[in-house]
């Protein structure tokens, strides 16, 4: 008696994709753009290991997560020890040096932006042309 083969199940791969693999590869965009900086900017001199902070988290203000200015490139050593470890003194830092970019930020965190797959396509066109400007998410 010959034995029974299981057959693998195989992944559907679909050609469309969904919100959820635009939102990934457009963060991965965003952060390299935001790294290409090549400083970190609370030391400001050239460094690697760079990382992509966001300054208001994007797991609970997720409608600042590709807005430019919601996101600094730091060391990881600064990004983890001073950023999340010493969010004061992180904060405190970041109103002095950038008090525009604090401003903005208080007021955008309270605005409602629900991504949509067009909505990543155009984010991705603007970090391709390096269009800055049209990375501020709630623009004055």
């Amino acid at each position: 008696m010959k034995p029974i083969k299981k057959h693998k199940k195989r992944r559907k791969t679909s050609s469309i994709k969904s919100l959820s693999w635009w939102k990934k590869d457009t963060q991965k965009k965003f952060n390299a753009l935001i790294t290409s900086k090549a400083i970190c900017e609370r030391h400001g001199y050239l460094t690697g290991g760079l990382q992509c902070s966001h300054v208001f988290p994007v797991g609970t203000y997720g409608n600042l997560r590709y807005d430019i200015i919601n996101a600094l490139s730091l060391c990881g050593g600064c990004h983890r020890f001073f950023w999340h470890d010493n969010p004061g003194d992180a904060w405190e830092w970041f109103r002095e040096k950038y008090p525009d970019r604090y401003k903005y930020l208080i007021v955008a965190k309270n605005k409602y932006k629900k991504w949509t797959i067009p909505d990543l396509q155009q984010i991705q066109e603007y970090i391709e042309n390096r269009d800055y400007k049209k990375l501020v998410t709630f623009p004055t």
